[in-house]
């Protein structure tokens, strides 16, 4: 079983990594933006995601993701067997459900932004990895209930 204090170091160092990154993709986009170079939809994208990255890091270096990651680790590390199966069934239910209500979202957007050739590439990617995602998610649901279904 995890500790969680230690658990808590790794994502931190992990968000370190994070804010480092999406503050190099922010500021490098930024920069392109300003001095022309580049596509402005590539700037643009870059700077989103640089954003992302940015925002989701800073928030694991918080005391509030402190206090809720430890205490999910600690809850979730004294489950017995059945539970933490039944736990991981529905978290990868919720996940794929997600996944497809995003990709049912992307599939207009996608439509509407397939003139640009310049989006043609990021389109597919993000609508391929919505759908494998979902597809994961879904058989690590499926072969989870099925052991459950097993064990009763």
């Amino acid at each position: 079983m995890p500790r969680p204090k230690e658990a808590l170091r790794r994502v931190r160092r992990q968000a370190v990594v994070g804010l480092i990154g999406g503050t190099i993709a922010l500021a490098a986009s930024l920069v392109s933006a300003v001095q022309g170079l580049g596509t402005r939809q590539l700037a643009f994208l870059s700077a989103i995601t640089g954003a992302i990255v940015l925002g989701f890091s800073a928030y694991m270096m918080s005391t509030r993701f402190a206090r809720k990651f430890v205490r999910e680790v600690e809850t979730v590390s004294n489950l017995p067997p059945h539970d933490l199966a039944r736990l991981s069934a529905v978290r990868a239910r919720t996940a794929s459900i997600i996944f497809v209500i995003a990709f049912v979202v992307l599939v207009p957007v996608a439509v509407v932004l397939w003139q640009s050739d310049f989006l043609q590439p990021w389109l597919i990617g993000a609508l391929g990895s919505t759908l494998l995602f979902s597809a994961l998610f879904f058989s690590i649901y499926r072969r989870v209930s099925a052991g459950l279904a097993g064990v009763r």
